[in-house]
């Protein structure tokens, strides 16, 4: 008994298949990713698996027209676009479920220990960031005339990762790289009084800062409420610059002033601290031991992004290659029909 062989074309994986790879599947597919790109930009819900659910799809139809098209398989060039793109398509989708976007603000010699104060991350991402560790050791913040920004210089403390202690001088568009993330400074800085807050009812004093607004983006609202630690009474906090910093004729270093004094309301009561003194309030003492700056970081981490690009550096690549093996010009060869014989 002889069994009847099924053609290649007629095997259910290849229908299947075929049904994946279809253009009108791919038209569909990309309208989709357009809707998501334009529900991303409107903030209508998690931009990871918005944007990654479409593309992942997308990589399915590609892989389905590549497994049942036959051009893919005579011509060598276009085979290669076509997976070079796969990949783009896939590590696109990859790159939404496992980056991060965050920031974070740290004073002049403080630790960072992983907590972001904003944080946009993808599903997959992981607790990395939280054994991630670096001290802000200081920076200057150069002006030009006019209040317009130069150059930001930071210096940084940090352990790489053979364990040994190191320090970098970071900017805006040089980062600190640690475990995959980037730490870039960005124009978001200010003041940050140095206190130590003893709670009247015992316990062990409380060293710490806090953040004023921007500066000088805010020149002119330099007072924050915060509430110490333990206490039930909030408490504003204000500084007085008594010095000339910001100079709009020439250029200039932006730095703690020299002259100041903070005035600190609770309630109905109202205090001036300078550097060194103390006040009693009703829940503890309140000490203002001077006054430091604070960095503004913005934090991103994209394992994808050199394998996209040296995807998309094939793809081009490969494509070239295609048109030029296909409209190549052919050399002349045009055999010699001998003299030329008169009419």
């Amino acid at each position: 008994m002889r069994t009847a062989r099924i053609p290649l074309e007629t095997k259910p994986w290849r229908g299947a298949a075929a049904q994946l790879g279809s253009p009108r599947l791919t038209l569909a597919l990309m309208a989709l990713l357009a809707v998501c790109v334009i529900a991303v930009s409107r903030d209508f819900g998690p931009p990871a698996w918005i944007l990654a659910t479409p593309l992942a799809l997308l990589a399915v139809n590609l892989a389905g027209a590549l497994s049942t098209q036959p051009a893919f398989r005579t011509h060598s060039a276009l085979l290669l676009f076509h997976l070079a793109l796969l990949a783009v398509v896939a590590l696109a989708a990859a790159g939404r479920l496992t980056y991060l976007k965050g920031a974070v603000e740290l004073s002049e010699g403080e630790e960072f220990g992983g907590v972001l104060t904003q944080r946009e991350s993808g599903p997959l991402h992981g607790d990395v960031i939280e054994r991630v560790a670096f001290t802000n050791l200081g920076f200057t913040v150069y002006y030009e005339p006019g209040m317009k920004r130069a150059q930001t210089r930071n210096r940084v403390a940090f352990v790489d990762s053979s364990g040994a202690h190191r320090e970098a001088v970071i900017g805006d568009d040089t980062p600190l790289k640690l475990s995959g993330y980037r730490f870039y400074t960005t124009p978001n800085k200010g003041f940050a009084p140095d206190f130590v807050w003893a709670p009247a009812l015992g316990g062990p004093p409380v060293r710490g800062t806090i953040h004023l607004p921007s500066f000088p983006a805010q020149l002119t609202r330099q007072e924050i409420e915060w509430t110490p630690p333990g206490a039930a009474q909030a408490l504003l906090t204000r500084l007085e610059i008594e010095e000339r910093i910001v100079d709009l004729e020439k250029s200039w270093l932006l730095r703690p002033p020299r002259e100041h004094a903070l005035i600190i309301a609770a309630g109905r009561e109202h205090v001036v601290l300078r550097p060194g003194e103390s006040h009693r309030f009703s829940e503890g003492t309140l000490h203002y031991a001077g006054l430091r700056l604070w960095m503004g970081y913005s934090v991103f981490c994209d394992w994808t992004l050199p394998w996209l690009l040296a995807a998309c550096a094939l793809a081009a690549g490969a494509l070239g290659w295609h048109y030029v093996v296909r409209f190549r010009r052919e050399p002349w060869q045009s055999a010699d029909p001998g003299p030329l014989a008169c009419p």
